[in-house]
């Protein structure tokens, strides 16, 4: 403990005799390595259960339109990859995908055609990050240490490239200097729906039940039996909806 604290004054010393540039270049690393370890417990998710949990906000461009304000959570385990917002269920394995839209008491089971969506999105997003990283069209207009240098604040101008591609103007980050993690992420928008989107990351630790969950299969979720004609108490009055094509798999 004493020689994280003595690494995070000399740290923050020498951070700020640094010129504007090389604080650039600084911040930058910084945010490289937060995405790198962010990448990296998402792994391996073969023999271990993980979880990304996050609060979404979102600032909606038309008076009229709605705000948006969901809690998400995201776990994978082996094969499994499952997502829980305050809207809907969605439950995968490479086999079956079950969506449950709580507010109309539906259930919606496919066939799973895509059973690496979640792993190549996070690849997806890593290597745009990374691209994005490393282009010399990024500006820094801040960066700034924050709660006595325990963490980061940092804005971005991803460049014209990026803004025309995604329509994202600058991007606001909080970045824990000590364990190199994301703590928010704000997307500021030029034009679209939104004028904002923030995520607001959370302890990942997995409370008993989801520990639970992730040992069930999609089907086993929703279904008290193996011939998958009884629901469970908790879908009572549910309508369900099997769009499979091999309505034999029960997996």
């Amino acid at each position: 403990m004493i020689k994280r604290i003595c690494f995070l004054f000399l740290f923050l010393s020498v951070f700020n005799t640094l010129s504007f540039a090389q604080k650039n270049a600084v911040c930058i690393n910084i945010l490289q390595s937060c995405y790198n370890q962010w990448a990296k417990d998402f792994e391996n998710t073969q023999n271990k259960k993980k979880s990304i949990k996050y609060n979404l906000t979102a600032k909606a461009r038309e008076k009229q339109s709605e705000n948006t304000n969901i809690d998400c959570n995201f776990y994978s385990f082996k094969n499994r990859q499952y997502y829980i917002d305050n809207r809907l269920q969605v439950f995968q394995d490479n086999f079956v995908s079950v969506t449950i839209i709580d507010g109309r008491k539906e259930i919606y089971i496919f066939d799973n055609v895509t059973p690496d969506y979640a792993k190549q999105s996070i690849n997806r997003m890593k290597s745009l990050q990374d691209s994005m990283l490393k282009s010399k069209l990024i500006k820094v207009l801040s960066c700034n240490n924050i709660e006595n240098g325990n963490y980061l604040n940092m804005v971005i101008d991803p460049g014209d490239f990026y803004t025309k591609k995604t329509g994202i103007k600058s991007i606001d980050y909080t970045l824990n200097n000590k364990n190199k993690s994301i703590i928010a992420v704000k997307l500021n928008y030029l034009k679209g729906n939104y004028i904002s989107q923030e995520f607001k990351f959370k302890n990942n630790k997995l409370s008993k039940t989801e520990l639970e969950m992730l040992d069930q299969s999609p089907l086993d979720i929703i279904f008290k039996d193996k011939v998958r004609s009884r629901l469970r108490i908790k879908y009572k009055g549910y309508i369900v909806y099997d769009k499979r094509n091999k309505l034999g798999n029960n997996s």
